[in-house]
């Protein structure tokens, strides 16, 4: 657990809640408690509930200075494997994204009624609805509403040539081979949100 000191209030970060259970009960009334990753809303509200200042002008931002423009976009992961789910999570909250996950294509239909996303990326192969069914679907709902197309980046195991052009042709605009690194996806993002 490492702890910072911000107007003689303490803020304790630690890489996991079990640390946070190991705090008798005096230590977590007495501290703020924050887990990593450390995203920008979540500290931002636990550094102003410690200042008391609700209305503080608190200057915390992504580290990453080629992606933090865009660190206020909303992501959606469509994946069904959980392990892959927690990944891709963790590595774009990290980048200071707000990332929402849905398990299968169908699950995505829902959410995209109710959500406005800036970016998707869309496994290929899944239960129920699979990723290329999700996206011919989602693509001929904006052409009929005449709205604005959200990208869709292809995540998929598979690293066959036609696998690509599967992708393009069900009507994604990019294409990322898992596992994928950091420095892939920084790539994606810039490239796609800055459209």
């Amino acid at each position: 657990i490492v702890t910072q000191r911000f107007n003689n209030v303490q803020i304790m970060i630690s890489g996991t809640t079990y640390q946070r259970q190991a705090l008798t009960a005096e230590e977590r009334l007495q501290h703020s408690f924050i887990c990593k990753p450390l995203r920008y809303d979540r500290l931002l509200a636990v550094l102003e509930d410690a200042i008391g200042d609700k209305k503080a002008q608190l200057q915390v931002q992504p580290t990453d200075s080629n992606i933090v423009s865009l660190s206020n976009r909303k992501l959606l992961v469509v994946e069904d494997n959980l392990v892959n789910q927690q990944v891709a999570r963790g590595r774009l909250e990290k980048m200071g994204f707000d990332v929402h996950v849905a398990e299968n294509g169908a699950t995505v239909l829902e959410m995209l009624n109710q959500e406005r996303y800036d970016l998707i990326f869309m496994d290929c192969q899944m239960p129920v609805l699979d990723g290329y069914q999700a996206t011919r679907r989602i693509r001929e709902t904006e052409q009929r509403e005449a709205s604005t197309r959200i990208p869709i980046v292809a995540m998929t195991a598979h690293a066959m040539a036609g696998d690509r052009d599967q992708c393009l042709r069900a009507g994604m605009d990019d294409y990322v081979s898992k596992p994928f690194k950091t420095e892939e996806l920084k790539s994606i993002l810039e490239r796609w949100l800055n459209q």
